[in-house]
């Protein structure tokens, strides 16, 4: 079942108001340069292993590895 459009309008405000961005392509076209299969990579993760960072797309249209890495490093200090 579709949403009603103001869940949907509440939703983004919801998102936007704390920094987010909503974004949709509705244009079926463009949904070919697009896949839902995640990208995999293996890593040894042991006692030597300060941080393991996992996020969605999302992050990394907005911030670098080393910016995401920073702001990973000064939340771990914070807390």
């Amino acid at each position: 079942m579709k949403p009603k459009f103001h869940e949907t309008q509440a939703k983004t405000k919801h998102v936007e108001d704390r920094g987010g961005f909503v974004s949709n392509l509705p244009d079926k076209g463009l949904k070919t340069h697009l896949s839902s299969e995640p990208d995999i990579k293996e890593a040894t993760v042991d006692s030597q292993t300060d941080v393991l960072l996992v996020a969605s797309d999302g992050i990394w249209k907005v911030m670098t590895n080393e910016e995401a890495m920073e702001a990973t490093m000064i939340l771990i200090w914070l807390i």
